[in-house]
Formats: C-alpha cells, sequence, structure tokens
C-alpha cells in the first residue's frame, strides 16, 4: 500500500490515532482497493472502534505489490492486489506524526507498507520483517523517513453490527454529551468509571455506578443529572424505560474525536447488556465505535415489547428463555460485573482450512457399500493358498503365476548348493 496527503489530511488522521491509542497499544490496518481502515480494540475486547478512510481522502492511494522497494516508485504505475493487513504498535507513529513543527511545515505525507524480502540486493532492505515507511516532505526540500516494524496479525478483528427490530436511535452533538458527562467528578482524571443512563419518555436519567467511586472523597458524592430529550437532535427509544451502564474511558475518546471534526454522535443500542455503537460520520472518513454495557443492579426489567427482539438477536429458543427467566437475580448481576466482548479475533489460518460448502465426496459416502459388494478374504489362509495381494506381487515381479507350493520349493531349491 501506498498513500499520500496533504497537511489538511494530517490533522484529522492525526486525531483519529490520538482516539485508537485510548482504545489500544496495537493499531490494525487493513488497506483495499478503495478504502483503507485502521482499527484497535482494548485488552478485555470490550470497546472497539475502526476509522475508514476512501480512497479520495487522500492525494494519492494505491494498493500496489508488497514486495516494492524501500524507494517510494510513481503510485499510478503500482500493480493492485486484493488486500493489505499489518499490524504496529500506535505509540510511535502517533509520535512522528505529532511533532511540534510537523504541521507548519510538512508540505505531503507519504504511508508506504512494504513486505519482508529475502535476497535483496540490497542488504538494508534484505529483511523478512515488514515496515511501515512515513517519509515526510517538509518545506525547503526537506524528506525526513521513519521505518516502523510491521507485524503481520496473528488474528482478525471481527465486529458483527445486527439489525435488531429493537433498535433505539438518537443523535446529540459531542459538546452537548461533554457538557453532560463534566458533571461527574469521577469521570476527570485516569479513572475509568460507570454511568448508568436511562431513557425515558422525555427525559434521560445519568446517574454515576455507586460501585464505580473510589474510596477518596469522590467515593463520597454520588451524581445524578436529568437532561430533557429536547437536548438531543432525535430521540427515538423503541421502549422505555430502558437503563444500561457503560465505562466512559473509551466513549470520552470517542467524544473528543468528534468534537475535533466537529461532527455529530450518532448512537444505537438495543437491550441492557447489548452493545452500544456510535457512529461518526465526515467527509469521506467513517468512524464506527462499539461499547459493551451492562445490566444496572435493581434497574426494572426491559419491557415486554423488547424480549422477543432480544431473544431472536441471541438465537435463543424457548426452552432457552425459559431457563433465563428461572436464573436468579444475584446470578445475573454478578455476570455482568465482567464487560462483554463486542469484538471476537479470527484466526486467519481457521478460514483457509474452511472446505467449501457442498455434499462430501462421492467416494466417501460409497465406501462402505463397495467394501461390502468385494469378495470377502479369510482372516487366516491355508497353507497351501496365497492371498490376492501376495499373487500380484509374484505376478508383478516377474514369477508369473504360481501357487503357494510352487513358490516355497523354489524358495528351498535356492538353498541347495548346485
Amino acid at each position: 500500500m501506498q498513500a499520500s496527503l496533504d497537511s489538511s489530511g494530517l490533522k484529522s488522521f492525526t486525531r483519529a490515532l490520538t482516539c485508537i491509542s485510548k482504545y489500544s497499544e496495537e493499531l490494525f490496518i487493513n488497506a483495499m482497493p478503495n478504502s483503507v481502515s485502521f482499527s484497535a480494540t482494548n485488552a478485555s475486547l470490550s470497546a472497539y472502534c475502526r476509522f475508514t478512510y476512501d480512497r479520495s481522502f487522500f492525494t494519492k492511494f494505491n494498493i500496489g505489490d508488497g514486495n516494492v522497494r524501500d524507494g517510494i516508485s510513481d503510485l499510478d504505475n503500482m500493480e493492485q492486489v486484493q488486500a493489505v493487513t499489518g499490524q504496529l504498535c500506535v505509540q510511535p507513529l502517533l509520535a512522528i506524526l505529532k511533532h511540534k513543527t510537523l504541521e507548519k511545515s510538512l508540505d505531503r505525507l507519504d504511508l508506504i507498507i512494504v513486505d519482508g524480502v529475502s535476497g535483496h540486493e540490497d542488504e538494508e532492505h534484505d529483511t523478512l520483517e515488514g515496515k511501515l515507511i512515513v517519509r515526510l516532505h517538509c518545506k525547503h526540500g526537506i524528506v525526513k523517513t521513519h521505518r516502523l516494524l510491521l507485524q503481520t496479525p496473528s488474528s482478525q478483528l471481527h465486529l458483527h453490527v445486527p439489525e435488531a427490530l429493537n433498535e433505539s436511535h438518537v443523535v446529540i452533538g459531542p459538546k452537548a454529551m461533554r457538557d453532560m458527562i463534566d458533571h461527574f467528578p469521577s469521570t476527570r482524571g485516569k479513572a475509568d468509571p460507570q454511568l448508568t443512563w436511562v431513557f425515558d419518555e422525555a427525559e434521560v436519567h445519568v446517574r454515576s455506578l455507586e460501585n464505580s467511586l473510589d474510596g477518596k472523597g469522590a467515593g463520597q458524592l454520588a451524581t445524578e443529572l436529568t437532561i430533557s430529550a429536547d437536548e438531543f437532535e432525535n430521540y427515538d427509544i423503541f421502549a422505555t424505560p430502558i437503563s444500561f451502564a457503560f465505562h466512559l474511558r473509551e466513549f470520552n475518546a470517542t467524544i473528543a474525536y468528534a468534537e475535533s471534526m466537529e461532527a455529530i454522535l450518532d448512537v444505537r443500542f438495543t437491550d441492557p447488556a447489548a452493545a452500544l455503537y456510535v457512529d461518526v460520520q465526515s467527509d469521506s472518513i467513517e468512524g464506527l465505535f462499539a461499547m459493551s454495557t451492562s445490566r444496572v443492579p435493581g434497574a426494572p426489567a426491559p419491557p415486554a415489547a423488547a424480549v422477543p427482539s432480544q431473544a431472536r438477536s441471541a438465537g435463543s429458543s424457548g426452552s432457552a428463555r425459559g431457563r433465563a427467566q428461572k436464573r436468579p437475580r444475584e446470578d445475573s448481576a454478578a455476570r455482568h460485573r465482567t464487560p462483554a466482548k463486542v469484538v471476537e479475533r479470527v484466526e486467519p489460518s481457521t478460514l483457509s482450512r474452511r472446505r467449501p460448502v457442498g455434499p462430501p465426496p462421492a467416494p466417501s459416502l460409497h465406501a462402505s457399500e463397495a467394501a461390502r459388494q468385494l469378495p470377502e478374504e479369510p482372516l487366516f489362509l491355508p497353507g497351501s493358498q496365497m492371498s490376492a495381494a501376495d499373487k500380484e506381487a509374484l505376478h508383478a515381479s516377474g514369477l508369473g503365476d504360481m501357487d503357494a507350493d510352487e513358490f516355497n520349493a523354489m524358495m528351498e531349491d535356492e538353498g541347495e548348493e548346485v
């Protein structure tokens, strides 16, 4: 992959990387012929973010042969391939792009992915390790080149966004959301508190979750906030009331990114303990964020109208729903203390080992029937008889057709002296 962008595109790209760094230290790159995506997930797989850039975002964009030389060639002359993937640490890349003098001096940024090549004529390029080359074309003809180690992903992140019938949808600006969250003292600093959200017909109730408060001064204060539904640009709740809780570390990073891009937060959710999805759209950039939620202890059960949709999305049968209703409340509360996974890691090798869908080969179906049709051979043969395999071996050796007595006589004669 080889892509170029100017100084204006560098700003939004750096903002996305800053947001990704709040989710994880590892950055996954997946480049396709018409777009490239940068994604990350936290250690518990309970939060996920992905930024997809259309090829129109870049001044030049091409998915070329990964075995190109280190020196960038003409981007328009590269041979197209299917996809390019890679994984690297986001902090070194972010440190390069956030240099204090770069924004004023940069003319063009080149991002080049080079696969490992062995047997290259240049010893510097003779390596089995892939690289992400960051080339900065600055004013006065200055060119800075940085090479970052690019690893082959051991697994791929798979996020499934279901289309549920009981989906609720709210739209709000990032500044309004920031003003709401700033009223909670525990959200400041490096802590990762939880807030509970109760969406009613005309109001939203937000309060701090008691078990997320620390043992210091903030632990003595529980805050509750009520917001009118008129503060939202769109407020469409499938069935009220619906309540859930989620952590704010990744959500705060999402708000900061949307605020820097002057974009709105498009929030979608279904049932308590299901994932919360946030879309942030801007020119040629699609941001998708997913965060796990948990049930609020002591909160009322979801409305009956939401139960069938939840059961269908989970794929559970009627007997399974009956078992879920019999589960004690204490067990349910304990299960939701651990954040659920919103993304799963898929091993690439498992995809390549999958066989095409279809009927098994015909021989495997009729092997037993064919075996029954063959004449059965006794387990023990008399001394004067030879097995079919022995006869075939003698015939193939050029000795012709002979029985067991003739074969034994021949073997005995070979021991006599002439």
